[in-house]
């Protein structure tokens, strides 16, 4: 339908984090190629509602007006 699967990931750890390549290679192992995202993108914080939840029609919202650093392999 035109669409593609991106990540938006939040890091606990300071400092180190892993690349591009070492994510796609773990999705790789763990799921099928077509469920494997093609855009990656890290975040200090996720927004989220008054539970908790992660609020996706943000995400997808900032991702589509580029306000997020997005990075592809």
């Amino acid at each position: 339908m035109g669409e593609q699967l991106a990540a938006v990931i939040r890091l606990n750890l300071v400092g180190e984090r892993p690349s591009v390549d070492e994510l796609r290679a773990f999705c790789r192992a763990q799921m099928s190629a077509r469920k494997t995202p093609a855009y990656w993108s890290f975040v200090e914080a996720m927004p989220v509602t008054p539970t908790g939840k992660v609020q996706k029609f943000i995400l997808r919202a900032r991702l589509c007006a580029g306000a997020l650093l997005i990075e592809s392999a």
